[in-house]
Protein backbone atom coordinates (compact mmCIF):
# COMPACT_ATOMS: atom_id res chain seq x y z
CA UNK A 1 0.00 0.00 0.00
CA UNK A 2 1.35 3.26 -1.07
CA UNK A 3 -1.34 5.76 0.01
CA UNK A 4 -3.23 5.37 3.07
CA UNK A 5 -6.96 6.91 3.34
CA UNK A 6 -7.18 10.22 5.62
CA UNK A 7 -10.73 11.75 6.45
CA UNK A 8 -11.56 15.11 7.33
CA UNK A 9 -14.80 13.74 9.34
CA UNK A 10 -15.73 10.23 10.90
CA UNK A 11 -18.85 8.55 12.03
CA UNK A 12 -20.02 5.78 13.78
CA UNK A 13 -22.31 3.05 11.79
CA UNK A 14 -25.10 2.69 13.15
CA UNK A 15 -26.21 -0.72 11.58
CA UNK A 16 -24.14 -3.39 9.55
CA UNK A 17 -23.08 -2.15 6.23
CA UNK A 18 -20.01 -2.09 3.89
CA UNK A 19 -16.68 -0.31 5.00
CA UNK A 20 -13.95 -0.21 2.78
CA UNK A 21 -11.15 -2.85 2.75
CA UNK A 22 -13.68 -4.94 4.65
CA UNK A 23 -16.40 -6.74 2.94
CA UNK A 24 -19.12 -6.27 6.21
CA UNK A 25 -18.72 -3.63 9.17
CA UNK A 26 -19.74 -3.69 12.61
CA UNK A 27 -22.05 -1.30 14.49
CA UNK A 28 -19.65 1.08 15.89
CA UNK A 29 -16.94 0.81 13.01
CA UNK A 30 -15.26 4.28 12.74
CA UNK A 31 -15.85 4.99 8.80
CA UNK A 32 -15.06 7.83 6.88
CA UNK A 33 -17.76 10.68 6.17
CA UNK A 34 -16.80 13.27 3.27
CA UNK A 35 -13.90 12.95 1.23
CA UNK A 36 -10.77 10.99 1.91
CA UNK A 37 -7.44 11.89 1.59
CA UNK A 38 -4.91 9.86 0.13
CA UNK A 39 -2.08 9.98 2.99
CA UNK A 40 1.46 8.76 1.71
CA UNK A 41 2.41 5.83 3.82
CA UNK A 42 6.45 6.92 3.87
CA UNK A 43 6.03 10.84 4.42
CA UNK A 44 2.77 11.03 6.03
CA UNK A 45 1.80 14.06 3.84
CA UNK A 46 -1.28 14.34 1.68
CA UNK A 47 -0.91 14.24 -1.73
CA UNK A 48 -3.24 17.68 -2.76
CA UNK A 49 -1.31 19.34 0.42
CA UNK A 50 -4.09 19.09 2.82
CA UNK A 51 -2.82 19.12 6.42
CA UNK A 52 -2.49 15.38 7.47
CA UNK A 53 -2.18 16.52 11.14
CA UNK A 54 -5.47 17.66 11.01
CA UNK A 55 -7.40 13.80 9.37
CA UNK A 56 -8.21 11.46 10.96
CA UNK A 57 -5.94 8.55 9.37
CA UNK A 58 -7.29 4.99 8.42
CA UNK A 59 -3.96 2.90 8.56
CA UNK A 60 -6.08 -0.39 7.06
CA UNK A 61 -7.70 1.64 4.11
CA UNK A 62 -5.80 1.42 1.00
CA UNK A 63 -6.71 4.57 -0.88
CA UNK A 64 -5.85 3.49 -4.00
CA UNK A 65 -8.07 0.21 -3.84
CA UNK A 66 -11.16 1.51 -2.05
CA UNK A 67 -13.95 1.57 -4.12
CA UNK A 68 -16.38 2.49 -1.24
CA UNK A 69 -15.32 5.54 -0.15
CA UNK A 70 -15.55 9.55 -1.62
CA UNK A 71 -12.07 10.61 -2.61
CA UNK A 72 -10.96 14.07 -2.67
CA UNK A 73 -10.19 14.98 -6.67
CA UNK A 74 -7.40 16.89 -6.16
CA UNK A 75 -5.06 13.86 -4.63
CA UNK A 76 -7.04 11.82 -7.30
CA UNK A 77 -5.30 13.98 -10.43
CA UNK A 78 -1.88 13.37 -8.15
CA UNK A 79 -1.50 9.66 -7.98
CA UNK A 80 -0.26 7.77 -10.47
CA UNK A 81 -1.59 4.97 -11.52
Amino acid sequence: MQYKAGSERTKYLESKGMRPGRLVAAPGDRVPDGPSHAVDVTTGETICGFPADELYLFDSIDWERASLIEKCTDCGKGVKR
